[in-house]
């Protein structure tokens, strides 16, 4: 679901982003969406999601030869792999192959936008969320440089 379509009533005690999908939300669409997440909660509710880190460059991995693997579906054996197309400020774009069983070979192309934690809380804070906070992982395990994700826990308020 996208985030224009949380009802905008003030209501919500948890809105939860999880499996990095608000990486797949560009730089421009990133207000528009935290102002409806915003829109969504009560005063005291809480906003928590993962974003890969992009200090881990967790893209370089995704090579072909790293990622191709095997796996069985309903129409039998998929194989699969990712390739990446583009790098550019943050900004990785990759291609996510599947051959099916039948030959059929099907290119998925993503986008994903990396964000360090100061770009996050700049726009959590602009939309006004405070004492915007992070945790590696979400165990609350502080941020490390080798932490592979930044996760918004949720100790955020709207003021």
């Amino acid at each position: 679901m996208a985030a224009s379509a949380l009802p905008p009533t003030g209501a919500a005690d948890l809105v939860l982003c999880t499996g990095n999908a608000i990486m797949h939300v560009s730089p421009a669409e990133l207000p528009a969406t935290l102002i409806s997440v915003a829109l969504a909660l009560r005063a005291e509710g809480m906003f928590s999601f993962e974003s890969r880190t992009p200090a881990h460059r967790a893209w370089q991995q995704w090579t072909p030869e790293a990622t191709d693997s095997e796996r069985v579906i309903s129409a039998g054996r998929l194989r699969e792999w990712l390739e990446v197309v583009d790098v550019d400020d943050g900004r990785v774009v990759f291609d996510a192959h599947n051959v099916f069983p039948d030959g059929e070979h099907r290119v998925y192309t993503s986008i994903l936008s990396f964000r360090g934690a100061e770009e996050l809380r700049r726009e959590l804070e602009a939309v006004g969320f405070t004492d915007v906070t992070w945790a590696g992982d979400w165990h609350g395990a502080p941020v490390q440089e080798e932490s592979r994700v930044l996760v918004f826990p949720g100790t955020a308020r709207l003021t």
